[in-house]
């Protein structure tokens, strides 16, 4: 996954797997969407659904996530990890 911007990444059986930033938005996205045509609010709901992670696509977040899961020894939003990068500012600046 070296040239792919990462949204999450996990370790299974010893073996980091990475979540593509493009498929998370969309799924997220498209989840979004669905919960919002309850409320008359879907369309919303879904940029919100896209916008919510747009702050990974820094290099600041990308190295921050590769360093962390081990993608390339270059770090990964890992639950418990010290350290953070902002990556939610971004989002709500667009939006």
């Amino acid at each position: 996954m070296p040239n792919q911007f990462i949204a999450h990444a996990r370790e299974e059986s010893g073996v980091w797997v990475a979540h593509a930033l493009h498929d998370h938005l969309r799924e997220t996205e498209r989840l979004a969407h669905k919960f919002g045509l309850s409320f008359g609010s879907e369309c919303w709901c879904a940029l919100a659904g896209r916008w919510h992670d747009l702050g990974k696509h820094s290099a600041d977040f990308q190295r921050y996530i590769r360093s962390a899961s081990g993608f390339e020894r270059e770090q990964a939003h890992l639950e418990g990890n010290p350290g953070r990068v902002d990556h939610s500012t971004a989002g709500a600046i667009h939006a």
